[in-house]
């Protein structure tokens, strides 16, 4: 199994949402790879600070790429396996975090700690040694997380974004975004499939988030792990998130205190 982690305008999918919104595997004989590239056929030009979507980069030996999140401006969540010793889902998370780097507008942030989810998710919280300086704070960035439902998502498009590939070989390391329809809601997972442009995350996204609009404010409704490609392996299938309920308690009790 690998990961998604890589060896419209975005004020126009935001208008949208604010405007106009009111662990299983449904199809396991898919090969399933890392969501370590940019969302395929995603839109450019966005403003990551607009999300707090950060770029990864573990820079010792063959360089891996992942996404994050900010849910404070010193706390990054993202996935598990981006962090890991051995790059895999429920792995040892690295104590070493030296060579990990954080960056946001071309901005590098060094990272102090990470800890694993404690229900074993592909999730981890990064805290970095400095904070993120947005909107002219260093302390004020809240990305609230869905307190809802995964099944309420169903059917609902998600805006997702993402450093990942543009296609299934190229293109990583821009920031992009895209929404995305959720087929398929679980307990604890969120499913999604190709839009109508064909885009979806991919190889470098894992860790990004997915937001949607709720009480009229944006909320984090989940985080990429993994996508899957077809059977004839011309492209992706379909996408996964680690939704809001498996992680919201633990990732805002770790927020609360950093």
């Amino acid at each position: 199994m690998q990961r998604l982690r890589r060896t419209l305008s975005w004020a126009c999918l935001l208008g949208a949402l604010l405007t106009a919104c009111a662990g299983e595997d449904p199809d396991a004989e898919l090969e399933v790879v890392e969501a370590e590239q940019a969302i395929i056929n995603g839109n450019e030009g966005n403003d990551p600070k607009a999300m707090g979507a950060v770029y990864i980069l573990h820079g010792v030996g063959p360089k891996t790429t992942c996404s994050g999140i900010l849910l404070r401006n010193r706390v990054v969540l993202t996935a598990r396996h981006c962090v890991t010793k051995d790059h895999s889902a429920t792995g040892i998370v690295d104590g070493d975090m030296t060579n990990y780097s954080v960056y946001l507008a071309d901005i590098r942030y060094t990272v102090r700690s990470a800890t694993a989810n404690p229900n074993n998710f592909d999730l981890a919280i990064l805290i970095l040694t400095q904070p993120v300086v947005l909107n002219g704070s260093s302390s004020a960035w809240r990305m609230p997380i869905y307190p809802g439902t995964n099944g309420s998502l169903k059917n609902v498009g998600v805006v997702c974004g993402g450093y990942g590939s543009s296609t299934l070989f190229t293109g990583a390391g821009v920031y992009r975004v895209a929404q995305i329809p959720v087929f398929h809601a679980t307990t604890n997972n969120l499913y999604l499939q190709p839009n109508g442009s064909g885009q979806i995350p991919w190889q470098g996204d894992s860790g990004g988030g997915c937001i949607h609009a709720y009480n009229g404010a944006l909320h984090l409704v989940g985080i990429m792990t993994n996508a899957r490609l077809n059977p004839e392996q011309t492209g992706v299938r379909d996408a996964t998130l680690v939704g809001a309920p498996a992680f919201k308690a633990w990732a805002d009790w770790v927020a609360s205190r950093n």
